[in-house]
């Protein structure tokens, strides 16, 4: 019969999951990896085409260096199934490199870069507001920049890298 896979924050597991990607460059490392957006659980997972877990990005993911003392929020943001850490949810949320409520995934297939777009939940003059961002991360799951509407909130411009946030 049908088996049904229960709702999961372990490494492999979805919580509401929204969009698949492909790895399609054959000269990539990571050529037919299948990288899924785990709505609910706030992160992106890596697969191999046969379903086994090989990392996640999200905010602090990686369950281990978020308990480490001095660990970099780059590092405490990926977690992999290589260094044995422990992985969780994400922590969702509006700032760069955090993913809320991810619906649609694409992979450059130049770059292995990943491009998530998603709805935001936030405020705006202290009343709810929703919005919408395409973040791009690395293929290993650092942040690189997002694009939006005034996502720029200093030069009220609709592009944001690393830079301009520090």
């Amino acid at each position: 019969g049908l088996v049904i896979s229960e709702e999961s924050s372990e490494p492999g597991g979805f919580s509401f999951p929204t969009s698949v990607a492909v790895d399609n460059d054959p000269r990539s490392p990571d050529y037919s990896d299948v990288y899924v957006a785990d709505k609910n659980n706030g992160r992106v997972q890596v697969l191999t085409a046969a379903g086994a877990f090989v990392s996640m990005f999200g905010w602090e993911v990686n369950k281990t260096k978020d308990e480490t003392p001095g660990a970099k929020q780059a590092e405490k943001n990926v977690c992999t199934a290589e260094s044995k850490d422990v992985c969780k949810a994400g922590i969702q949320g509006e700032a760069p490199g955090q993913i809320h409520e991810g619906f649609s995934i694409a992979i450059d297939a130049a770059s292995g870069n990943v491009y998530l777009a998603e709805r935001v939940l936030g405020e705006t003059g202290g009343k709810a507001a929703v919005g919408y961002r395409v973040q791009e991360f690395t293929a290993t799951g650092t942040w690189v920049l997002e694009i939006g509407k005034e996502v720029n909130q200093t030069k009220k411009v609709n592009f944001c890298t690393e830079q301009e946030v520090e």
